[in-house]
């Protein structure tokens, strides 16, 4: 008996159409804009982040450059588990972290940027960006 997955072939999860992308991008773009404002507002962040803060603090590089580091370094922990990730968990561990860095780099040197205006607007990148990238289907989420 063959399982089939509704709507989603083993060639799309390469192959996406130019909406599907967009759409995967402007999620992932959000997610990490989403996570560099959590940062910023001092409120706490996700495991994840809390995590690669930590690694950025004992090695001495950003946060977001320690996003993509332990998120490559999972995607490589599952070459013995024989999984094969898609292009949306490949983006997601390199976008995800690129845009944390430049929205956080962004946000140190504009001293204009308020408390309240990082509070209101991280809660609604971070949500934005979860939905979109979770409705892409691209692939397992490495964040």
């Amino acid at each position: 008996m063959r399982r089939v997955t509704a709507g989603v072939d083993a060639t799309s999860r390469w192959r996406p159409g130019p909406k599907r992308l967009a759409r995967l991008l402007l999620g992932l773009v959000l997610f990490g804009a989403g996570e560099a404002l959590l940062v910023a507002s001092d409120l706490g962040n996700s495991p994840w982040t809390v995590l690669a803060e930590g690694l950025g603090e004992q090695t001495a590089i950003g946060v977001g450059a320690a996003t993509v580091a332990l998120s490559v370094l999972v995607l490589l922990a599952w070459i013995p588990l024989r999984q094969t990730p898609g292009l949306g968990t490949i983006l997601n561990a390199l976008i995800v972290g690129i845009a944390l860095g430049l929205v956080l780099e962004g946000l140190s040197s504009s001293p204009g940027a308020t408390r309240s205006w990082r509070l209101e607007s991280r809660s609604s990148a971070w949500a934005a960006g979860s939905t979109s990238d979770r409705a892409s289907a691209l692939g397992r989420a490495t964040v």
